[in-house]
């Protein structure tokens, strides 16, 4: 980097933070989380996918901007008005822990990115990301608390931000099936868990009692 272009990331740097409107999440009830420290740095590790605006993240992530001109000199990536880190060569990109940046959350957030350029001209960019850290939700409802001794049907709801890749039931600690709904031959008190996993590798398990009546 020439001693002109640290300079005026320098300067840059400083000036950032002043005015620069709150960061807030466009959708998604975990607003107040990017606060957490980040572990975040400039340098892209060899073979590393970089993904673009738009892209879902999750755990360790390389975001870049789409495009920039030719004579872009640093970007300065901001979340919430401080700094999380600078890439002073293309493509730009910057590598970050999302679970430190954003939590362990699922939603859509927006970035600020300030673009320098060569003579120390400064535009803005607002990427948006889509952040699944958080594993699938299970609705139980379909578990009712006490039933008939015999068999009985068991279903349940389950929703992901990208999408759900699989479920397993266990009941009384046996693999009993997979999918929303099974069919288990139930008598006594018995444990059911229902284990989800989402296509990003986030995974959420429920555990509900199931008492059966006496006749």
């Amino acid at each position: 980097m020439s001693t002109l272009r640290a300079a005026i990331l320098a300067v840059l740097c400083g000036l950032l933070m002043i005015g620069v409107p709150a960061w807030l999440p466009l959708s998604g009830p975990q607003a107040g989380t990017a606060g957490a420290a980040a572990a975040v740095g400039a340098v892209v590790p060899a073979r590393s996918a970089v993904s673009a605006p738009g892209a879902v993240l999750h755990g360790v992530a390389t975001i870049a901007p789409a495009s920039l001109a030719d004579d872009t000199a640093g970007v300065v990536y901001i979340l919430g008005g401080r700094e999380l880190g600078r890439a002073a060569g293309a493509p730009w990109a910057l590598t970050l822990d999302t679970r430190s940046v954003f939590g362990s959350v699922s939603g859509d957030f927006r970035l600020k990115l300030a673009v320098i350029d060569r003579l120390g001209g400064v535009t803005y960019r607002y990427p948006s990301y889509r952040v699944d850290n958080a594993g699938p939700v299970i609705d139980t409802t379909g578990i009712p608390a006490r039933v008939a001794a015999g068999r009985t049907e068991l279903s349940v709801r389950v929703g992901d931000l990208s999408r759900t890749a699989r479920i397993e039931w266990w009941v009384g600690g046996v693999p009993s099936g997979t999918g929303e709904r099974i069919t288990a031959d139930l008598h006594g008190n018995t444990q059911v868990t229902v284990k989800a996993w989402d296509r990003v590798g986030n995974t959420t398990a429920v555990t509900s009692l199931v008492i059966t009546k006496r006749s």
